[in-house]
């Protein structure tokens, strides 16, 4: 029996390309030191590549990834967990498979001892070209982060469709703005995601009264305003949602103040969206 057991998933559109670029090799892509570092931290480093092709330069992200040793103990008890890698490649395969915009894989490895126990792999993506909506938020006007928060809440709403409740960082998103003066948003970093699940209406209240909470927590002070794009999104792609958009928004926003905001601010965007 072999000590370790490799698996190479190579996407077809990318096989060339690695090739060219010599990269098409497990032990390459698992732990050799190539492209450019530029993140580190224990059991993960993250690199920057250029891949040259016959007709341009693109980037692309490689992490590599080892399991850590408290992850491991719980493998040798005969529990299931997964490398980091391996969680992200099979959430961007899912998000792929529902047509959602996900960066693109070009990778994935993973090495198992025994043939059973994941102690070592790679995953190899596409880089998204864009702004990185964190910035956006630091940097342009009310305008545009009420612009972003409206195809963030759209987003959220595309995922609610097929399953997926998950409260979003903004550094999840990169933003490219399209001729209309609107923004369109690709998912990155999927190492972490949703589990597939149904919600009542209530619970969907929480649920994005929650992920604003968290989006104002981490990043730019949102208000208001913000906060009525943010719900006026998600309701427009939301399916299943027994409620008209003024009730929706009404409920959510009484989530939201239960979680802290300003009632009185709320209730400004309340009465104008009521037409009172």
């Amino acid at each position: 029996m072999k000590l370790y057991k490799d698996t190479l998933l190579i996407v077809n559109d990318y096989s060339d390309c690695l090739k060219s670029n010599n990269l098409a090799c497990f032990g390459k892509l698992l732990h050799e030191p190539v492209g450019k570092l530029i993140a580190s931290e224990p059991n993960k480093d993250v690199r920057y590549l250029s891949l040259n092709n016959s007709t341009k330069t693109k980037g692309a992200y490689l992490k590599q990834v080892s399991q850590p040793g408290y992850k491991l103990r719980k493998l040798m008890k005969g529990r299931i967990v997964d490398l980091v890698c391996t969680r992200e490649k099979k959430m961007l395969q899912t998000l792929y498979a529902h047509k959602l915009p996900v960066m693109n894989l070009i990778a994935w490895g993973e090495r198992k001892l025994f043939g059973l126990i994941p102690v070592r792999g790679f995953i190899l993506v596409d880089e998204v070209v864009g702004d990185e909506v964190v910035e956006l938020f630091t940097k342009k006007s009310k305008q545009t982060r009420t612009s972003l928060m409206f195809a963030i809440g759209k987003l959220m709403g595309q995922l609610a469709n097929i399953g997926f409740y998950y409260a979003p960082r903004l550094r999840d998103f990169i933003a490219a703005e399209n001729t209309e003066g609107t923004y369109e948003l690709v998912m990155i970093d999927r190492e972490v995601g949703p589990k597939l699940r149904t919600c009542s209406n209530k619970k969907i209240y929480k649920f994005i009264a929650e992920s604003y909470g968290k989006m104002r927590r981490l990043n730019q002070p949102l208000g208001a305003w913000e906060s009525r794009a943010f719900v006026k999104g998600f309701y427009a792609e939301a399916n299943n949602l027994d409620c008209s958009l003024i009730e929706f928004y009404r409920n959510c926003i009484n989530a939201i103040i239960k979680l802290g905001a300003d009632r009185e601010k709320y209730n400004i965007v309340l009465k104008k969206e009521a037409g009172t």
